[in-house]
C-alpha cells in the first residue's frame, strides 16, 4: 500500500509563494530593513525566486510516477491528455485575458499569433519569439506549460511501453542529455534553455521517484547525512553568492537540493506532519492557482495600487498577497463549481502533478 505523500503538494505551493514573491519584488522593489537578514533573504530572492519553478517540475514528475507507473498501460492517450490539460485550461484562459488587458490599458498590441501560441500551449520552446523560444503574453509566466505537456507526453509512452529498467534509462538519458544542452547553452527547437528547465527537472523527479520506491530511502544515518549536505550547500551556495551562476544553481536544485528534502521528509515524521498542517495543504490546493495568477495580479497591482498611493512597501506586499490568494480562492471556488456541476465527483482531487 502506498504511503500519504500529500504533503508534497505543500511543498509545490510554499514554491509558488516564493514565486510571487520573487515577481512582485521585480514589480514594486525590496523593502528596506535594518535587520542583515531580512535584507539578505530578499536579496537571494530577488535572484533565484525562479528557482521553484523547478521544484514544480521536479515535484510534478515524482508525483506523476508515484500515481500512473502501475495503472498507465490501462489509461488511453488522449483521456490522460484532456485530463490533464483539462486541469490548466481554464487559469490559462485567466492568466491571457488578464495580462491582455493589462497591455492593452498601458497602451501595447496583443497579437492573434500570441494568443493561438498560449493557447496551445506552445508559449516556449518550439518557434522563434522575439528573439528566443519564448512567446508568452506579456511574460505571463505560463511559458512552463509547453516542456510540463512534452513531459507528460514523454512519461506516457515511456511508461506504458518501457518495462523499469528501460525506463529508468531513458530518465537517466533525458536528464543527461538536458544537463550538457544547458551546460553548453543549446539554442534549437525543443533543445534549449526553456524547454531543458523543465525536460530536465521533470525526469529528474521521475528518476528519483523510482529509486525512492525501490529503496525506500528510510534510514536516519541517511537522511541526517543528507541533511548536512544540504546544509552546508546552502551555506557555500548563498554567502558565496554562486547562486548567480543560473544554470549551475538550477542542476543543483534538480540533482542534489530537491532528492536531499525528500529524504529528510522520508525519514522525520514531525516534518511532514508541519507540512500537512491545513494551512499548509490549503496553500498546496491553492498552488496552480497561485502559479497562473501571480503576475496578472501584479501587473494591475503595481499599475492600480502601487504607482498610485505612497504605502509602506511591507504594507504593499501584504495587500498584494492578501488580493492574490483572495482572487486564487474565488477562482478556485467558481472553477470547481462549473467543472463539478452535475457530476458525481470529488471536489477536492487526490493529489497529482
Amino acid at each position: 500500500m502506498k504511503k500519504n505523500i500529500g504533503y508534497i503538494d505543500s511543498l509545490k505551493g510554499i514554491g509558488a509563494i516564493i514565486i510571487a514573491l520573487y515577481h512582485i519584488i521585480g514589480l514594486i522593489g525590496v523593502p528596506d530593513s535594518s535587520l542583515y537578514f531580512i535584507n539578505k533573504i530578499f536579496e537571494v530572492i530577488s535572484v533565484i525566486g525562479y528557482i521553484p519553478v523547478e521544484m514544480f517540475f521536479f515535484f510534478s514528475g515524482y508525483l506523476m510516477l508515484y500515481n500512473y507507473s502501475n495503472k498507465i498501460k490501462s489509461i488511453d492517450f488522449f483521456d490522460y491528455f484532456r485530463k490533464r490539460t483539462k486541469l490548466v485550461y481554464p487559469y490559462l484562459i485567466i492568466n491571457i485575458t488578464l495580462c491582455s488587458l493589462y497591455i492593452i490599458i498601458k497602451g501595447g498590441y496583443i497579437s492573434a499569433y500570441q494568443i493561438f501560441y498560449n493557447l496551445s500551449f506552445l508559449q516556449s520552446g518550439f518557434f522563434l519569439g522575439t528573439g528566443d523560444f519564448r512567446i508568452d503574453i506579456a511574460g505571463g509566466g505560463t511559458w512552463f506549460l509547453a516542456p510540463l505537456l512534452l513531459s507528460y507526453c514523454i512519461f506516457f509512452y515511456i511508461c506504458k511501453y518501457k518495462d523499469e529498467e528501460q525506463a529508468f534509462g531513458l530518465y537517466c538519458g533525458i536528464v543527461l542529455i538536458g544537463i550538457i544542452a544547458l551546460k553548453n547553452s543549446w539554442n534549437y527547437p525543443i533543445l534549449n534553455g526553456y524547454m531543458l528547465r523543465g525536460l530536465t527537472g521533470f525526469f529528474a523527479g521521475c528518476m528519483f521517484s523510482l529509486i525512492a520506491q525501490k529503496y525506500e530511502l528510510k534510514s536516519r544515518k541517511l537522511a541526517m547525512f543528507g541533511t548536512l549536505i544540504l546544509l552546508f550547500l546552502s551555506i557555500k551556495i548563498f554567502y558565496q553568492n554562486e547562486y548567480t551562476s543560473t544554470l549551475d544553481f538550477i542542476i543543483i536544485t534538480d540533482l542534489v537540493v530537491l532528492p536531499l528534502i525528500i529524504i529528510f521528509l522520508n525519514n522525520f515524521l514531525t516534518a511532514r506532519k508541519i507540512l500537512s498542517l491545513f494551512i499548509f495543504k490549503r496553500i498546496g490546493a491553492l498552488s496552480m492557482q497561485l502559479f497562473f495568477l501571480n503576475l496578472p495580479v501584479g501587473y494591475f497591482f503595481k499599475f492600480l495600487i502601487s504607482e498610485k498611493y505612497s504605502f509602506n512597501t511591507y504594507v504593499q506586499y501584504f495587500l498584494y498577497f492578501t488580493i492574490l490568494f483572495s482572487l486564487s480562492l474565488l477562482s478556485d471556488y467558481i472553477i470547481r463549481k462549473w467543472r463539478f456541476s452535475g457530476e458525481n465527483k470529488p471536489v477536492n482531487p487526490p493529489y497529482e502533478a
